[in-house]
C-alpha cells in the first residue's frame, strides 16, 4: 500500500510516488512534498487569486494629498519618505511620525502615529483619507499596530475598530492594548 503524504503548502494528499499538482499552481515532489516546478493547473483559491493581483502602491498625489493634511495640523515641514512596501511621513526631527504600510491588497497597516498637536481631529482626518484609499484599491481592512495609550485606544473604539483577535492584551487596568482593526465597508453603488 503506497504512503499517502500532505504538501506542505496546500496541505492536500497526494501518494508518495509520481509527481502531484497542489492548489497553489505548484508542482510537488512525491518524495519530499516540495514544490518543483509551476504547474499549469489554475489556482482553485479565490482568496490566493485576489492576493496575485498586482501590489498597490501609494501614488504621488496620495503622498501629497497626506503631506498637506499633516502640515497645517502639525505646523512644520513634512517629509515623505518611499519604501518598498508603504510611506514614512516624518518632519526632520521625526517627532511628527505616520508610517502607513501595504500587505499587497489585503490589509492597509498604521504602524506608527506620533503627533505633536493631539486632540485636534488629525488622525481623524488621516483614517477618512485611508477609508477613501482602501476603498479604491479594494483594500479589505485597516490594522493599527501597537496601541498603546488609552488616548488611542478611546480613539479606536470612537471610530469603530476592534482589538485584534491574535495580538492584544489586557493591562493592569483593564485597558486592552495592541493591534487594532477594522474591516472596509464597500460604498453602496
Amino acid at each position: 500500500m503506497k504512503k499517502a503524504r500532505t504538501c506542505f503548502r496546500c496541505k492536500a494528499s497526494f501518494h508518495s510516488d509520481g509527481l502531484y499538482y497542489c492548489s497553489l499552481n505548484y508542482k510537488i515532489d512525491a518524495a519530499t512534498g516540495t514544490p518543483k516546478e509551476p504547474c499549469p493547473k489554475p489556482l482553485s483559491n479565490p482568496k490566493l487569486v485576489k492576493a496575485d493581483k498586482a501590489q498597490c502602491h501609494f501614488a504621488e498625489n496620495d503622498k501629497q494629498a497626506l503631506i498637506a493634511l499633516l502640515e497645517p495640523r502639525e505646523k512644520t515641514k513634512i517629509l515623505c519618505h518611499s519604501e518598498l512596501n508603504g510611506i514614512w511621513l516624518c518632519n526632520e526631527d521625526f517627532t511628527t511620525e505616520l508610517r502607513l504600510l501595504l500587505l499587497r491588497n489585503i490589509r492597509l497597516i498604521v504602524s506608527r502615529v506620533c503627533f505633536q498637536h493631539r486632540r485636534c481631529g488629525t488622525m481623524t482626518a488621516v483614517i477618512e483619507y485611508l477609508y477613501d484609499f482602501c476603498r479604491q484599491h479594494d483594500i479589505e481592512t485597516i490594522l493599527i499596530q501597537s496601541v498603546l495609550t488609552k488616548e488611542m485606544v478611546a480613539w479606536c473604539c470612537k471610530n469603530k475598530f476592534q482589538p485584534s483577535l491574535t495580538a492584544s492584551f489586557t493591562d493592569t487596568h483593564d485597558v486592552i492594548l495592541g493591534d487594532y482593526e477594522k474591516s472596509i465597508e464597500k460604498e453602496p453603488t
